[in-house]
């Protein structure tokens, strides 16, 4: 009798047991949010680009790398569970909010942390990186772009100038809209004049992030009320990040977007990977550029809070200038270790970026997988110009056969590759 009790015990641990197993990412959740982003592509119907944006989507915890998906890929590295697909990335695959492929096809893959417990801004993020894996088919593939000038005082204070035009457009109506969309394209145009390969790189970013972001903005809030609270919350916020080399994008797209509908949805089809939205809203509005005098824009930008922002950036200017001789002695005049580039595969920040003149551009936090290894980074590695090194301080460096490590990073050597050095600085050689 003790025997078949014990089995029945045994038999409900085992039923139950599978049941309750906890799973870094919520299933039922991540199935949830699945649903949301599918709903979201059933309402547009191919609408606002011609396609529909559901499709291959996977949740990641950062720290196990545990996967949830909304499908079975094609390589059976995933494994049904109740509604949805799990298994795990390898150590090599980045994690990051961003369009992927692996598997042999392209994903969505949105960090499970990242998926705030708001609706609006979780479908914001969900349709957001499903356009990315929209653009090969609409032709609007990401474009390589040095933005590092929006870290000058001059550039910011203008790119503020222009924004906060534009917020005051939006929240206007007839001759004043206009009239702030005009002020807003002169200080636009000014920037460019002052750093003359701005604008080309500038709207590189806007068609890759910008329509993204403005995308995300467009299906998730449905309605103007939402709209009007995104302008007043989340570009606020984000106009609050440190840097805004890869991040400005993220506020001048839905800005862009928004006053662009509100005159006809023609633009949209008119988008081409050479476009500048900047000049699409100006043919909307029937705006041509004359040349101005900085003293006319100062005395125009008064309205749009020129002096206190004026007074910010020049206090920030002051911090960067010394924080730029503390990274150049650190990676110019102090022993570092080189890794060259060949087949990277790259996760990292982008509010946080600091460039560093022609040597390149410092990344606080920034993961690299390359032929040599994993490199883990949350205290500065400088990326060159032409993503064919990254540098971090070799101050204090330790060494063992796997692994190297330094003040702020360490790196998972793979096999047959060893440390060697180049004058005072180190390099890797197989």
């Amino acid at each position: 009798m003790k025997k078949i009790i014990s089995t029945f015990i045994f038999i409900i641990f085992l039923v139950y047991g599978v049941q309750s197993q906890e799973y870094p990412i919520d299933l039922e959740k991540a199935h949830q949010y699945f649903m949301e982003a599918k709903k979201l592509s059933d309402l547009d119907d191919s609408k606002l680009w011609g396609q529909p944006f559901y499709g291959s989507m996977m949740f990641v915890d950062p720290e196990t790398r545990f996967i949830v998906a909304n499908k079975a890929d094609l390589k059976g590295v995933l494994k049904p569970e109740k509604d949805v697909f799990i298994g795990y990335l390898k150590p090599e695959d980045p994690i990051a909010n961003t369009s992927m492929k692996w598997a042999e096809e392209t994903w969505m893959m949105i960090m499970w942390n990242a998926l705030s417990e708001d609706v609006l801004k979780r479908t914001n993020l969900m349709m957001h990186e499903l356009y990315h894996c929209l653009q090969p088919k609409l032709e609007m593939l990401p474009q390589a772009c040095n933005n590092a000038h929006l870290d000058q005082m001059n550039a910011r204070i203008w790119l503020k100038m222009e924004w906060n035009a534009l917020e005051h457009a939006i929240f206007s109506e007839g001759k004043e809209r206009s009239r702030s969309i005009a002020d807003a394209l002169r200080f636009r145009n000014f920037r460019h004049k002052l750093y003359p390969q701005a604008r080309e790189n500038e709207k590189k970013l806007e068609l890759n992030e910008g329509i993204a972001e403005y995308t995300g903005f467009k299906l998730a809030l449905l309605d103007m009320n939402d709209q009007y609270k995104y302008f007043k919350s989340t570009t606020v916020n984000r106009k609050n990040v440190k840097s805004y080399v890869r991040s400005f994008a993220y506020v001048s797209g839905p800005l862009y977007g928004f006053l662009l509908d509100e005159k006809s949805d023609v633009w949209r089809s008119e988008l081409t990977q050479n476009s500048d939205i900047g000049e699409l809203l100006a043919k909307s509005y029937n705006f041509h550029q004359d040349s101005e005098d900085e003293k006319i824009l100062i005395s125009l930008a008064q309205q749009y809070a020129y002096d206190s922002i004026k007074a910010i950036e020049t206090e920030r200017e002051v911090k960067r200038l010394e924080k730029v001789k503390l990274l150049e002695e650190k990676f110019i005049y102090k022993p570092v270790l080189r890794l060259k580039l060949v087949n990277m595969k790259i996760q990292f920040d982008p509010r946080s970026l600091q460039p560093l003149d022609k040597h390149g551009t410092v990344y606080q936090n920034i993961r690299v997988s390359d032929e040599w290894g994993i490199l883990d980074v949350d205290n500065e590695a400088l990326m060159s110009s032409d993503w064919k090194m990254i540098t971090v301080s070799a101050v204090g460096l330790t060494t063992t056969d796997k692994q190297l490590k330094g003040k702020g990073w360490s790196l998972q050597l793979n096999k047959g590759w060893k440390l060697k050095s180049d004058g005072l600085d180190k390099v890797l050689e197989k």
